[in-house]
């Protein structure tokens, strides 16, 4: 809180109350949500309802019953689902797919083509909604959410994007280590350990 004069100014508590709460970036895109159906003719109309018809149970309709793994990675899983799929089912959806496996990935796209396998391009990465890494060994648990396209109440929740840099025909995920270290000259590497000085001004 802050005071001026006699004007109290408040804002919220946490991150909430920083500028970066403001940079959000808000969907155009109005979400037809099926238990508004039957109240609102512009949801039944959105649904594809006619008068009077019940709306469909379409998120458990979205959600696969099976989860194949990718070829060559038993551990790890790339799902594709309709639009509409709430953000909170998402992570019951990733434990279902990982079962009882100590080390587990899933990767889930909604409303997007879900890619065909692995690697990944950087497209293929921007657009993913969600992703779930598991390692049992180190205690690694971590959920995150694509924060364009889902709200979250914390920011350590969102992924981040990813800047690759393609060198020599791969993608290197830290371009900072492909700035070469200039060589030097036996005189200079004295100089840098401090065991040559330099010479004193006459």
């Amino acid at each position: 809180m802050s005071a001026v004069g006699t004007h109290l100014f408040f804002r919220w508590s946490g991150w909430w109350g920083t500028p970066g709460a403001f940079n959000r970036v808000v969907s155009r895109d109005e979400p037809a949500i099926k238990l508004l159906a039957a109240y609102s003719p512009a949801h039944r109309l959105a649904l594809g309802l006619a008068e009077g018809e019940a709306a469909p149970d379409t998120t458990s309709a979205a959600l696969p019953d099976a989860f194949p793994a990718v070829p060559d990675h038993p551990n790890e899983f790339i799902l594709g689902l309709g639009r509409g799929v709430p953000g909170e089912d998402l992570p019951d959806l990733a434990d279902k797919a990982c079962g009882a496996r100590p080390f587990c990935k899933v990767m889930i796209w909604v409303g997007d083509k879900a890619p065909d396998g692995l690697p990944l391009t950087t497209g293929e990465i921007s657009r993913m909604a969600f992703s779930y890494l598991r390692d049992r060994s180190t205690g690694f648990d971590k959920r995150l959410w694509n924060c364009k396209r889902y709200l979250r109440p914390d920011p350590l929740q969102c992924m981040r994007a990813q800047v690759l840099v393609e060198t020599g025909g791969l993608l290197m995920g830290k371009p900072e280590l492909l700035v070469p270290k200039p060589e030097l000259t036996p005189e200079a590497k004295e100089r840098f350990s401090g065991r040559l000085m330099p010479a004193a001004k006459e």
